[in-house]
């Protein structure tokens, strides 16, 4: 079993013009890696669920290092197989408990390799963790379990040392609870030992800012959590379970998120409207640039639309198409200074259903601030 944290490394030993065969099974979305004492040969993720296989053939007899770590979600099973033996490589940093006014030292043992340590906190204690190291480019992270991906923080440098590159973050807890304190090599291709320090931290010393935790609400279809715009603008309701993706900045996302049981995902944009050089946009006119420029030219037959009205008493403009075995809805909002909002559901066309009840739940929660 592999938490969102974990990761399970293998050694295999291999001849030249040998082709190595991987493959992992599990419900989990995971991935893994093949690489030797100076790199990555082979990086495998093709899906967010079922199973992941990749096959690479070797120029040089050695060692080579197999990595298998969850790509998303919190945890997951896999069935690990291969067509050359597999010998299991224990990380006896992982999971280790640290302690604040400790020092310990660990070993980052291969490329790329993870080492993770578990500390407890109340809410408000401030601790400053650093690294120190002559080995490696120490990079250190800290998260707690069920975490969104901004409230990960991280340093590289701060730490200065002989090299200038040691890690040194102040750390507050927002919550009681565990958290995760995980060091890499910033580069990734480096191996060897490093010191790991927590301590408390001196009063008025300034923290690393971790936005606070989203609001949780029950409904109807399960858990949903409140996303607040970062800018302030507006909130929605999106399913808490779901996996959120890295966003591309450049598109305007602002959250993303996907459910691998059915292939669903969810996708919000807010856009500047003075920005596309148009001028003031009426809700009408914004939706006909969005129906020509987006929406029709992805080919699909069906496309209605109608206006809408949000609990909350905005007028809005909903699309419903389909596209091959996907159906999609997309609301959209104008804010009063001149932001777009745009919010999109995609579900298979079997989960039809539940999927369209579930979006005009979504697009219905939308509040503007």
């Amino acid at each position: 079993m592999l938490n969102y944290w974990d990761t399970q490394a293998f050694v295999i030993d291999a001849t030249a013009g040998t082709i190595l065969e991987v493959e992992i099974v599990g419900p989990g979305d995971g991935w893994f890696h093949l690489a030797d004492s100076f790199g990555p040969l082979l990086e495998v993720d093709d899906g967010y669920t079922g199973s992941e296989y990749g096959s690479v053939e070797v120029i040089t007899d050695g060692v080579y290092f197999l990595q298998v770590e969850m790509a998303s979600g919190d945890a997951s099973a896999f069935e690990v197989s291969s067509n050359v033996r597999l010998k299991t490589l224990n990380d006896p940093d992982d999971g280790r408990t640290v302690v604040v006014g400790e020092t310990i030292a660990g070993s980052l043992d291969h490329f790329a390799d993870w080492d993770w340590y578990s500390i407890n906190l109340k809410e408000g204690e401030t601790i400053m963790i650093s690294t120190d190291s002559l080995n490696v480019d120490t990079l250190i992270y800290v998260d707690f379990p069920r975490s969104r991906g901004n409230q990960v923080v991280s340093d590289d440098d701060s730490g200065g040392g002989l090299s200038s590159v040691n890690s040194e973050l102040v750390y507050r807890a927002p919550h009681a609870g565990e958290y995760l304190i995980a060091v890499a090599d910033a580069v990734g291709d480096s191996s060897g030992g490093y010191y790991l320090t927590v301590e408390g931290a001196r009063e008025g010393t300034e923290t690393v800012r971790v936005p606070p935790s989203p609001q949780i609400v029950n409904s109807q279809f399960g858990t949903m959590m409140v996303f607040e715009d970062p800018l302030g603008y507006f909130s929605i309701q999106v399913p808490e379970v779901w996996i959120e993706e890295e966003l591309d900045e450049s598109q305007g996302e602002a959250f993303k998120a996907f459910y691998p049981e059915t292939g669903s995902e969810v996708r919000i944009i807010a856009e500047d409207i003075l920005a596309l050089g148009m001028g003031e946009l009426t809700l009408s006119q914004y939706a006909d640039l969005i129906e020509e420029t987006v929406l029709i030219p992805t080919g699909a037959a069906d496309i209605t639309r109608e206006t809408v009205q949000t609990s909350q008493g905005s007028l809005a403009i909903l699309f419903e198409l389909s596209l091959s075995t996907y159906r999609v809805m997309r609301m959209i909002s104008l804010l009063d200074n001149n932001v777009a909002v745009s919010i999109s559901y995609i579900f298979p066309i079997d989960q039809l259903s539940m999927g369209e009840q579930l979006a005009l739940y979504s697009f219905d929660s939308l509040q503007v601030n």
